[in-house]
């Protein structure tokens, strides 16, 4: 069974195969633009696990906020 990259491109399994050209480090200025790339990841999120039953934990100290309004974007 092939292995499934993550959502960005990287490996978790495999540091060495760690993608720069689709990893981006971006700086977020304001509420706009949080709410903005929230969108973003529900869209994708949304394609990947199309047909799934995807389980989503935060593992993150102060992740809750930021989950909660990621998971309502997230149409499966």
């Amino acid at each position: 069974m092939e292995e499934e990259s993550s959502v960005f491109g990287f490996d978790a399994g495999n540091e060495d195969k760690f993608d720069s050209e689709k990893n981006a480090i971006f700086i977020i200025e304001n509420k706009e633009e949080i709410q903005n790339k929230i969108k973003e990841l529900g869209v994708i999120l949304t394609e990947e696990y199309r047909d799934k039953n995807p389980v989503i934990v935060g593992v993150l100290k102060g992740v809750v906020l930021f989950y909660a309004d990621m998971i309502r974007e997230i149409k499966v």
